[in-house]
């Protein structure tokens, strides 16, 4: 079964845009570890995204935000949820619409569909949270593939299927969480919550480094905080383009990626945007610093997640500082790193 294996990521990425082998190429050279990238490097499994990383996550997203003519919000985020930077552009939605219009495009009626009141900020951060939440060194997940498997039937569209293996927990993360931790800024033990809960809307990507997720990054910038409500075609997905962009350098290892993994039979999805679909260069991305220079953006703080003064480095997920520890089982500490009194595992 290998050959048809590799023969369908062929045809699949073909589907996006361009050139079987090429195109696979291309995405195997967005792998963190493979030799040569700047953000490759031997750290396993004590891997952490520098605040340098954090700047070219940006960088680069930003490079294909502008080649492209759009505004985009953009979050990095650690494994366990810190903000470490988020970068707004000038003239970027401050809200979002929140939307689940099916996949004939009737118009849902009730719950929080049409508000419009959310911050496009929190939408970026609870992206990058998915991204980095949902993935591990064994598979990667990103906010299409909490699409896919949070919604009503699955696969979404299907009739007389029943839902998906994570339904409804895009309403999870709740504030009242006496687990899940808020602050104010810098970095600290987590997890932290997700501001909107885990996302379906996709633009959310996680992040590599040597084989490890070590966070994720998300991007808003079409002003719709939604989902994916028919799967059977590849969606030109602006956020999502913009998020691969960020992650070059720091891609999920292709073998561990959702579209090489079945549940319960069925095909995963991890994107419709691939490294071939991007328009800009190297040469475009510019450290923060020349981006203030020239009015692009800036840094912005938000309260209860980041202070927006500076990127900030990662915690290695793992150690006390993360506030999770290995055991035989990951145990969740304080700040000092002792067993955490919210819960213990006996």
């Amino acid at each position: 079964m290998r050959g048809p294996a590799i023969l369908f990521f062929v045809l699949l990425t073909s589907c996006g845009g361009g050139g079987g082998s090429s195109a696979i190429k291309l995405e195997q050279e967005s792998v963190s570890s493979q030799p040569g990238n700047d953000g490759g490097r031997n750290c396993s499994p004590d891997c952490f995204l520098t605040a340098s990383d954090v700047e070219k996550v940006i960088g680069q997203a930003v490079a294909e935000a502008t080649a492209r003519n759009i505004n985009a919000t953009i979050a990095v985020v650690d494994r366990v949820g810190n903000v470490l930077g988020l970068y707004q552009m000038s003239g970027s939605d401050l809200y979002v619409t929140i939307t689940s219009t099916n996949e004939i495009g009737a118009p849902v009626v009730g719950g929080l569909e049409g508000l419009n009141f959310i911050p496009a900020t929190l939408a970026a951060i609870s992206k990058a949270m998915t991204g980095a939440y949902l993935s591990t060194s064994g598979n990667a997940f990103t906010s299409r593939t909490a699409s896919q498997i949070v919604q009503e039937n699955f696969n979404p569209g299907e009739a007389d299927v029943p839902s998906g293996p994570l339904f409804g927990v895009q309403f999870s993360q709740l504030p009242c969480s006496d687990f899940s931790t808020r602050f104010t800024s810098g970095v600290g033990h987590g997890p932290r919550r997700a501001p909107l809960g885990l996302s379906a809307d996709p633009g959310g990507i996680p992040l590599y480094i040597d084989g490890v997720v070590v966070g994720g990054v998300g991007v808003i910038s079409d002003g719709i905080y939604g989902l994916d409500k028919f799967i059977g075609d590849f969606d030109n997905d602006l956020d999502e383009i913009v998020a691969i962009a960020g992650s070059l350098g720091f891609a999920a290892p292709l073998e561990i990626r959702a579209d090489q993994i079945t549940l319960v039979g069925k095909t995963a999805r991890f994107s419709d945007s691939f490294v071939e679909d991007l328009i800009s260069t190297p040469s475009e991305v510019l450290s923060l610093a020349q981006l203030e220079t020239n009015g692009t953006g800036s840094l912005l703080a938000v309260p209860g997640y980041y202070a927006g003064d500076e990127v900030l480095a990662g915690t290695i997920f793992g150690a006390p500082a993360s506030g999770i520890r290995p055991a035989d089982a990951e145990i969740f500490v304080d700040a000092e790193g002792e067993l955490s009194r919210r819960f213990r595992f006996r």
